[in-house]
């Protein structure tokens, strides 16, 4: 079980008979266990937050009338948590470490936050559709991962998907092994100091405003792709990939500035078929060569738009992306 984020005590016992062992205590306000009875309580293999049990515990040691909580050995770390339901309806907090083994639901009106630190696993053809607000703001020094149970490869999971979830912020996150790590549509989002690896495609979005900064897009598919878009793409690494950004239709809305974009394997940027607009992708660095050769744009299929990328640099951005190990 996950007992955390309780206004007073995870569990307070009178009398009890049994074991409480491989649960995630958390952030009780007063005390993971409240010991009110005599008898001495079982607790080995659980999980303290961080913690030592004696300091989140109330039992003889405080009081000498009450049992003990024999805490025995404890997990180092916490504990996988099985998500129980297909949605999250109310304001909800995940923390530590999650398994996701069935497509669910941030509901309309309900908030979705995520710890620093916290990883989320998924089983093959799950992932999560946000209706409401999704706040997943890790650190530096304690991303939030979104991952594959397996980690085999690309496509493991599906993606995270956001539906009008405007207000939505992602920052600090690890996106891997995913069929898309991020999918946006119709939402106001920011996204920040981030990783996108391995995966089929990075983040795709439809609308927005969208703002990507300061990111890592490595070893995808596809990097980043862009439908009827309107987004700031500045400070970002985007390498390592089949296509840096794909701009499918209506590139007109994307300011694409000041990123290094550079070693993608067929295209650093690839203009779709039925994009009709140029894409103003001006002072980006584009690795050694001429810029031109790396896109497929007006130039290789007339009547397309072209990747306007003069003025160009002729030196690497210092870019912020923060890369996790």
């Amino acid at each position: 079980n996950q007992i955390s984020g309780n206004g007073e005590r995870g569990i307070g016992i009178l009398s009890f008979d049994g074991t409480i062992t491989g649960n995630n205590f958390s952030k009780n306000g007063l005390y993971a266990i409240d010991l009110e009875g005599s008898e001495d309580v079982s607790a080995p293999g659980n999980w303290w937050g961080g913690n030592d049990p004696a300091k989140v515990v109330y039992d003889k040691r405080v009081d000498a009338s009450r049992g003990k909580v024999a805490a025995g050995k404890e997990s180092p770390g916490p504990l996988p948590f099985v998500w129980p339901l297909q949605s999250v309806a109310t304001d909800t907090t995940w923390s530590g470490t999650l398994v996701v083994d069935k497509p669910t639901t941030v509901l309309l009106g309900a908030s979705l936050n995520i710890e620093p630190g916290t990883v989320v696993e998924f089983a093959r053809d799950t992932g999560l559709l946000v209706k409401g607000k999704l706040l997943a703001k890790g650190r530096g020094d304690g991303k939030i991962v979104f991952t594959s149970l397996q980690k085999k490869g690309p496509s493991d999971w599906k993606e995270i998907q956001l539906e009008y979830a405007t207000g939505s912020v992602i920052s600090d996150c690890v996106f891997e092994y995913a069929d898309w790590g991020l999918h946006s549509h119709f939402t106001n989002l920011s996204v920040s100091d981030s990783l996108f690896r391995k995966n089929f495609g990075g983040m795709r979005f439809r609308s927005g405003p969208v703002k990507i900064q300061h990111s890592t897009f490595q070893e995808n598919s596809i990097g980043i792709r862009a439908y009827l878009g309107n987004a700031a793409i500045s400070g970002n690494i985007i390498t390592g990939n089949e296509t840096g950004i794909f701009v499918r239709e209506k590139g007109g809305g994307l300011a694409i500035n000041r990123n290094n974009i550079f070693d993608n394997s067929s295209y650093n940027i690839r203009i779709g078929d039925f994009n009709d607009e140029d894409v103003n992708a001006r002072d980006n660095w584009w690795g050694n060569g001429e810029p031109v050769q790396t896109f497929f744009d007006g130039r290789n299929e007339p009547g397309i738009g072209n990747v306007l990328f003069e003025p160009y640099l002729a030196l690497p951005v210092k870019a912020d992306a923060r890369v996790a190990p």
